[in-house]
């Protein structure tokens, strides 16, 4: 298997350290030949990190993109409103991508991203990373030998945690749904992934309710300033910049994803300058949901809720599948996955089964690390069906797409008919 060539589009937290540690310590596998980050600071540090020549760094992707193919693939990690151009540049170049979800916040350029990749004959792949977890991977196995009989219904739980929210929702890149996307799918188009993955069948109709109660200037405590490094109640709120970032700076995320080599110094001054040293109270231009709930409907009969909050002490997801024999429970919190059997003395020893996955070092619970591995896989010609492909990916998508309309709009949303509406676009 010949060593795959890469370049990557975004010097952030997953272009830098999700894929980029797997990059360095996978050496004989892949490697990072260009670097494309128009913040200096981030573009500098990854090229260090990895050996890239300077004739390989670029500010712009125009610049890059120029020489036509120069590698074997591209990693697209930016900010998801800029996935769709340059995704668009590199299939037509002939490039395998790797597309960081959500795919693109807009429903048409989400189909036409699918058909260019057919048009050029080429492999995109999008980084649903729990479909290669082992806790997700035990549950579908689950599913599909029919250990709790036929599948009836489902409630999945995405929580966020109160930190996670503040973090990256209220104040950091997605804190604004016109300038990138909303929650339900720059958050939980996972979520969505995983419970399509699991039902293994289309989604036919959704509903969805869901609002910005909280993090709004009317819930602000009376004493609270603007912005923390002023505020007198730095040592009792528990979403204190301070507390957050100053107290704890060391190059562990959230803090590295301020910049490039967090120092109290440098860390200081990015909270100075932008929202993330803002009261979660007070960023002006923050509209993100803090809590949706979706109710949906699958072709087999299959329904099920799913429900996204930020008001949880921490993150992690819960799954309940109920079945015709059986349930189940799992949440990857404990790592613990729960089977119970129906059946008169539902609690006795010999119809519940209790399964601890086998935890994975890597982000996502090992899902970064399979996901790399199925991309060079691909990449090197295996002629296997990626798990992620932009064919498997389509439905999740359109499911989120549905139901942030579906918010908006308060209606149910049919799928087919949204599907129509979109391709009327075209």
């Amino acid at each position: 298997m010949k060593v795959i060539k890469v370049a990557v589009i975004g010097a952030g937290s997953r272009g830098r350290h999700a894929y980029g540690n797997y990059v360095l310590n996978n050496q004989d596998k892949i490697k990072y030949v260009a670097v494309i980050e128009p913040d200096a600071n981030k573009r500098a540090a990854l090229a260090a990190e990895h050996n890239i020549n300077s004739e390989m760094c670029f500010e712009d992707e125009n610049e890059f993109f120029k020489f036509g193919k120069v590698c074997d693939a591209i990693i697209v990690a930016h900010q998801d409103k800029q996935h769709y151009k340059t995704t668009v540049k590199a299939l037509n170049l002939g490039y395998d991508v790797l597309l960081e979800k959500p795919m693109t916040p807009d429903a048409f350029e989400c189909l036409d991203l699918e058909e260019c990749a057919k048009r050029n004959g080429v492999n995109l792949m999008v980084c649903h990373v729990l479909r290669y977890t082992e806790f997700f991977e035990k549950i579908k196995e689950l599913v599909d030998e029919k250990v709790i009989g036929d599948l009836i219904g489902f409630d999945h739980k995405e929580n966020i945690g109160h930190y996670h929210m503040a973090h990256s929702f209220v104040r950091g890149n997605w804190r604004n749904s016109e300038e990138t996307s909303p929650l339900i799918l720059a958050k939980t188009c996972h979520d969505m992934d995983i419970i399509t993955w699991l039902i293994n069948d289309e989604c036919t109709a959704v509903y969805s309710s869901g609002d910005l109660n909280y993090f709004k200037k009317e819930n602000a405590p009376k004493e609270s300033a603007k912005k923390c490094l002023e505020c007198k109640l730095n040592e009792e709120c528990i979403f204190s910049a301070k507390r957050i970032y100053l107290d704890n700076c060391r190059n562990v995320w959230p803090v590295n994803t301020l910049c490039a080599n967090p120092t109290y110094e440098t860390v200081k001054e990015v909270l100075d300058k932008t929202n993330y040293g803002t009261c979660v109270w007070k960023v002006e231009d923050n509209d993100v949901c803090d809590n949706q709930v979706a109710v949906m409907e699958f072709k087999n009969g299959v329904r099920g809720t799913f429900t996204v909050t930020a008001f949880t002490h921490n993150q992690f997801r819960e799954t309940m599948l109920f079945g015709t024999k059986g349930s189940i429970y799992a949440n990857t919190r404990d790592n613990e996955i729960i089977v119970r059997k129906h059946g008169i003395d539902e609690y006795s020893e010999s119809n519940i089964t209790i399964i601890k996955p086998k935890r994975i070092v890597g982000g996502h619970g090992g899902g970064d690390v399979g996901l790399m591995e199925d991309f060079i896989n691909v990449v090197n010609g295996s002629g296997k069906e990626p798990r992620t492909s932009v064919e498997q990916s389509i439905q999740s998508h359109l499911m989120s797409y549905a139901c942030e309309k579906s918010r908006l709009e308060k209606r149910r949303i049919e799928i087919e008919d949204f599907k129509k509406e979109i391709k009327s676009e075209i």
